[in-house]
Protein backbone atom coordinates (compact mmCIF):
# COMPACT_ATOMS: atom_id res chain seq x y z
CA UNK A 1 0.00 0.00 0.00
CA UNK A 2 1.09 3.70 -0.66
CA UNK A 3 0.02 6.67 1.21
CA UNK A 4 0.68 9.95 0.80
CA UNK A 5 1.03 11.73 4.82
CA UNK A 6 0.91 15.49 5.66
CA UNK A 7 2.40 16.60 9.13
CA UNK A 8 1.85 19.32 11.08
CA UNK A 9 2.14 20.88 14.49
CA UNK A 10 1.00 23.04 16.86
CA UNK A 11 2.14 25.54 19.96
CA UNK A 12 5.70 23.53 19.05
CA UNK A 13 7.78 26.78 20.22
CA UNK A 14 9.46 25.96 23.68
CA UNK A 15 8.70 29.28 25.24
CA UNK A 16 5.21 30.59 24.28
CA UNK A 17 3.27 30.58 27.00
CA UNK A 18 0.97 27.37 25.79
CA UNK A 19 1.13 24.41 27.68
CA UNK A 20 0.55 21.84 25.47
CA UNK A 21 2.21 20.86 21.94
CA UNK A 22 1.34 18.42 19.45
CA UNK A 23 1.80 16.83 16.13
CA UNK A 24 -1.01 15.24 13.98
CA UNK A 25 -0.87 13.57 10.51
CA UNK A 26 -3.42 12.74 7.73
CA UNK A 27 -2.92 9.11 5.95
CA UNK A 28 -4.29 9.44 2.82
CA UNK A 29 -4.19 5.91 0.45
CA UNK A 30 -2.03 7.39 -2.75
CA UNK A 31 -4.85 6.36 -5.45
CA UNK A 32 -7.80 8.30 -3.54
CA UNK A 33 -5.14 11.82 -3.06
CA UNK A 34 -6.14 13.50 -5.65
CA UNK A 35 -10.09 12.97 -4.84
CA UNK A 36 -9.88 13.60 -1.56
CA UNK A 37 -8.06 17.12 -2.37
CA UNK A 38 -10.19 17.87 -5.15
CA UNK A 39 -13.42 17.30 -2.81
CA UNK A 40 -12.13 19.17 0.03
CA UNK A 41 -11.70 21.94 -2.53
CA UNK A 42 -15.13 21.80 -3.51
CA UNK A 43 -16.02 22.11 0.48
CA UNK A 44 -14.09 25.40 0.54
CA UNK A 45 -15.87 26.73 -2.88
CA UNK A 46 -19.89 25.46 -1.60
CA UNK A 47 -19.25 26.91 1.90
CA UNK A 48 -17.09 30.49 0.37
CA UNK A 49 -14.15 28.90 2.33
CA UNK A 50 -10.94 30.33 0.32
CA UNK A 51 -8.95 31.35 3.03
CA UNK A 52 -5.96 28.44 4.14
CA UNK A 53 -7.57 26.72 7.05
CA UNK A 54 -6.19 27.25 9.64
CA UNK A 55 -6.80 26.47 13.57
CA UNK A 56 -6.16 29.55 14.98
CA UNK A 57 -8.07 31.24 12.52
CA UNK A 58 -11.46 29.52 12.59
CA UNK A 59 -14.55 31.89 12.56
CA UNK A 60 -17.96 31.53 13.28
CA UNK A 61 -19.14 31.95 9.90
CA UNK A 62 -16.95 28.47 8.83
CA UNK A 63 -19.18 26.24 11.05
CA UNK A 64 -21.02 24.25 8.21
CA UNK A 65 -17.50 24.23 6.19
CA UNK A 66 -16.18 22.57 9.25
CA UNK A 67 -19.06 20.14 9.70
CA UNK A 68 -18.69 19.13 6.47
CA UNK A 69 -15.15 18.80 6.45
CA UNK A 70 -15.60 16.36 9.47
CA UNK A 71 -18.53 14.65 7.80
CA UNK A 72 -16.01 13.82 5.09
CA UNK A 73 -12.93 13.00 6.69
CA UNK A 74 -15.28 10.20 8.74
CA UNK A 75 -16.84 8.90 5.66
CA UNK A 76 -14.12 8.43 3.70
CA UNK A 77 -12.71 5.00 4.14
CA UNK A 78 -8.84 6.00 3.06
CA UNK A 79 -8.39 8.69 5.30
CA UNK A 80 -6.86 8.12 8.39
CA UNK A 81 -5.64 10.74 11.19
CA UNK A 82 -3.06 10.26 14.19
CA UNK A 83 -2.31 12.41 16.66
CA UNK A 84 0.03 12.69 19.78
CA UNK A 85 0.72 15.73 22.23
CA UNK A 86 3.23 16.26 25.42
CA UNK A 87 3.01 18.50 28.23
CA UNK A 88 5.89 21.09 27.65
CA UNK A 89 5.90 22.37 31.55
CA UNK A 90 7.02 18.80 33.05
CA UNK A 91 9.83 18.50 29.82
CA UNK A 92 13.49 18.16 31.38
CA UNK A 93 15.73 18.33 28.10
CA UNK A 94 18.56 18.09 29.73
CA UNK A 95 18.43 15.05 31.27
CA UNK A 96 16.86 13.42 28.37
CA UNK A 97 17.42 15.82 25.16
CA UNK A 98 20.67 16.58 25.08
CA UNK A 99 19.37 20.07 26.35
CA UNK A 100 17.77 20.19 23.12
CA UNK A 101 13.52 21.33 22.74
CA UNK A 102 14.25 21.14 19.26
CA UNK A 103 15.77 17.50 19.47
CA UNK A 104 12.55 16.90 21.70
CA UNK A 105 10.01 17.40 18.75
CA UNK A 106 11.47 15.16 16.32
CA UNK A 107 11.18 12.22 19.17
CA UNK A 108 7.31 13.90 19.33
CA UNK A 109 7.29 13.43 15.49
CA UNK A 110 8.66 9.42 16.15
CA UNK A 111 6.24 8.67 18.46
CA UNK A 112 2.98 10.04 16.09
CA UNK A 113 4.67 8.18 12.76
CA UNK A 114 6.07 5.01 14.48
CA UNK A 115 2.68 3.02 15.45
CA UNK A 116 1.28 4.53 12.46
CA UNK A 117 3.69 2.72 9.71
CA UNK A 118 2.88 -0.36 8.51
CA UNK A 119 5.78 -2.91 7.29
CA UNK A 120 6.12 -3.39 3.65
CA UNK A 121 4.16 -0.45 2.73
CA UNK A 122 5.23 3.14 1.05
CA UNK A 123 4.93 6.62 1.99
CA UNK A 124 5.89 9.98 1.41
CA UNK A 125 5.68 12.04 4.06
CA UNK A 126 5.18 16.07 3.54
CA UNK A 127 5.48 18.49 6.94
CA UNK A 128 5.31 21.79 7.11
CA UNK A 129 8.28 23.91 7.31
CA UNK A 130 9.36 24.35 10.46
CA UNK A 131 13.43 25.77 10.31
CA UNK A 132 16.06 25.50 8.05
CA UNK A 133 17.57 22.74 10.58
CA UNK A 134 14.64 20.51 9.57
CA UNK A 135 15.88 18.28 6.51
CA UNK A 136 19.07 17.59 8.51
CA UNK A 137 16.19 16.13 11.45
CA UNK A 138 13.97 14.55 8.81
CA UNK A 139 17.19 12.33 7.56
CA UNK A 140 17.82 11.21 11.10
CA UNK A 141 13.61 10.39 12.01
CA UNK A 142 13.92 8.96 8.82
CA UNK A 143 16.97 6.67 9.67
CA UNK A 144 15.20 5.90 13.09
CA UNK A 145 11.90 4.87 11.91
CA UNK A 146 13.43 2.50 9.22
CA UNK A 147 15.36 0.74 11.78
CA UNK A 148 12.62 -0.23 13.89
CA UNK A 149 10.82 -1.25 10.81
CA UNK A 150 13.56 -3.13 9.73
CA UNK A 151 14.02 -1.35 6.36
CA UNK A 152 10.58 -3.15 5.53
CA UNK A 153 9.22 0.07 4.60
CA UNK A 154 9.50 2.64 1.63
CA UNK A 155 9.75 6.24 3.79
CA UNK A 156 10.92 9.92 2.12
CA UNK A 157 10.16 13.33 3.91
CA UNK A 158 9.38 16.62 2.21
CA UNK A 159 9.08 20.03 3.44
CA UNK A 160 5.93 21.89 1.87
CA UNK A 161 4.41 24.97 3.02
CA UNK A 162 0.91 24.73 4.43
CA UNK A 163 -0.56 26.60 1.65
CA UNK A 164 0.04 24.47 -0.78
CA UNK A 165 -1.48 21.43 0.32
CA UNK A 166 -5.31 21.33 2.07
CA UNK A 167 -4.57 17.59 3.69
CA UNK A 168 -1.77 19.62 5.74
CA UNK A 169 -4.42 21.87 6.22
CA UNK A 170 -6.91 19.47 8.10
CA UNK A 171 -3.87 18.05 9.69
CA UNK A 172 -3.67 21.89 11.56
CA UNK A 173 -7.10 21.40 11.98
CA UNK A 174 -7.59 18.44 13.79
CA UNK A 175 -4.29 18.75 15.86
CA UNK A 176 -5.34 22.09 17.10
CA UNK A 177 -8.72 21.35 18.35
CA UNK A 178 -7.14 18.54 20.12
CA UNK A 179 -4.42 20.47 21.97
CA UNK A 180 -7.02 23.24 22.74
CA UNK A 181 -8.96 20.82 24.58
CA UNK A 182 -6.39 19.76 26.20
CA UNK A 183 -4.90 23.00 27.15
CA UNK A 184 -5.29 23.52 30.96
CA UNK A 185 -3.83 27.15 30.56
CA UNK A 186 -6.66 28.31 29.00
CA UNK A 187 -10.28 28.95 30.38
CA UNK A 188 -12.07 27.67 27.01
CA UNK A 189 -14.03 30.26 26.09
CA UNK A 190 -14.12 30.33 22.76
CA UNK A 191 -17.41 29.63 21.03
CA UNK A 192 -16.76 28.19 18.07
CA UNK A 193 -13.82 25.93 19.38
CA UNK A 194 -16.05 24.11 22.10
CA UNK A 195 -19.16 23.31 19.13
CA UNK A 196 -16.01 21.63 17.06
CA UNK A 197 -13.94 19.70 19.99
CA UNK A 198 -17.89 18.44 20.91
CA UNK A 199 -18.57 17.76 17.08
CA UNK A 200 -15.57 15.89 16.99
CA UNK A 201 -16.59 13.78 20.10
CA UNK A 202 -19.39 12.71 19.31
CA UNK A 203 -18.03 11.56 15.52
CA UNK A 204 -15.28 9.67 17.34
CA UNK A 205 -17.68 8.73 20.77
CA UNK A 206 -14.69 9.40 22.61
CA UNK A 207 -13.35 12.70 24.30
CA UNK A 208 -10.28 14.42 22.56
CA UNK A 209 -8.71 14.41 25.95
CA UNK A 210 -8.72 11.05 26.68
CA UNK A 211 -5.72 8.26 24.72
CA UNK A 212 -7.48 6.10 22.29
CA UNK A 213 -5.93 2.56 21.81
CA UNK A 214 -3.06 2.30 20.08
CA UNK A 215 -4.45 0.32 16.92
CA UNK A 216 -7.41 2.65 16.32
CA UNK A 217 -7.13 2.84 13.05
CA UNK A 218 -9.39 6.32 11.96
CA UNK A 219 -9.14 8.95 14.59
CA UNK A 220 -5.69 7.98 16.63
CA UNK A 221 -4.82 9.84 19.73
CA UNK A 222 -1.86 9.61 22.02
CA UNK A 223 -1.18 11.91 24.90
CA UNK A 224 2.02 11.35 26.09
CA UNK A 225 2.74 11.61 29.56
CA UNK A 226 6.30 10.75 30.73
CA UNK A 227 6.82 14.32 28.49
CA UNK A 228 10.15 13.59 27.95
CA UNK A 229 9.96 10.91 24.98
CA UNK A 230 11.72 8.26 26.47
Amino acid sequence: MYYKVFFDETCHLEYDGINIMGGGAIFCKKEKFIEATRYIKYLKYKHNAFHELKWTKISKSGLEFYKALIDYFFESEFLSFRAITSNKTILDHQKFNDGSHDRYYYKLMYLAFEPMIKESNRYYVYTDYKDSNGAKELVSLKKYLLTKKHNSVELEFQMIRSHEAVLLQLADFFIGAIAYKKRTDIPHQSKIKNIICDYLEEKTQRYLSYNTSKDEPKFNIFHHKAGYGK
